[in-house]
């Protein structure tokens, strides 16, 4: 097993982003009194990131997650993958008892191209948006990749005028597309 240190030490090569806070924020909902810091040198480091191009996963949203007593290493050919793989850490962060996470080895990807949810927004007004965005970082939690949202007629279009009321904002559909592109979920909108 792999006992979680009180500073936790993020390492994450150049082309696989920069995850250090959403690991941070994940591991902080179970135990808020670890701190983390990154570092540029691998083999100092408790969690390291990697993408590793040439992999032989056979999905662009596939990863391999290794945790063994020296730390946690998660590869995969694109940020895609690394995102699914702390999700996979995440689930056995929330599992584990007294900071103690399993030693394993993970090679996973998705058996289904598209994977994810169908919503009618059609009567949503803007307090409603919080609501989606925890229902959005379920869907990424679960390694959903796209939702679909139907406006009905009141999308608020740009050139034409619709004798409608709006529900929701130009700006407030940003927001949530952005929400969910962080969370690798692409939005589909349905009218």
């Amino acid at each position: 097993a792999f006992a979680l240190p009180s500073i936790i030490k993020i390492y994450s090569s150049e082309s696989a982003g920069d995850f250090s806070k959403l690991i941070i924020a994940e591991i902080n909902k179970y135990y808020p009194q670890i701190k983390a810091t990154t570092t540029n040198i691998p083999g100092k480091s408790t969690i390291r990131l990697h993408i590793k191009k040439n992999s032989s996963d056979n999905s662009d949203e596939g990863y391999s997650l290794k945790i063994d007593h020296e730390g946690i290493d998660i590869s995969a050919k694109t940020p895609n993958g690394i995102f699914y793989g702390i999700q996979t850490l995440n689930s056995l962060i929330s599992a584990s008892e007294k900071q103690i996470v399993p030693c394993c080895n993970i090679k996973d990807w998705p058996s289904l191209q598209v994977r994810g949810a169908y919503f009618n927004i059609i009567n949503m007004s803007s307090s409603g948006i919080h609501y989606l965005k925890k229902l959005i970082s379920l869907m990424a939690n679960l390694k959903m990749n796209t939702i679909v949202l139907e406006f009905g007629d009141n999308f608020p279009f740009k050139k034409q005028k619709f004798n409608r009321k709006e529900v929701l904002t130009r700006a407030e559909i940003k927001d949530i597309v952005r929400y969910a592109q962080k969370r690798y979920i692409k939005v589909i909108p349905y009218m």
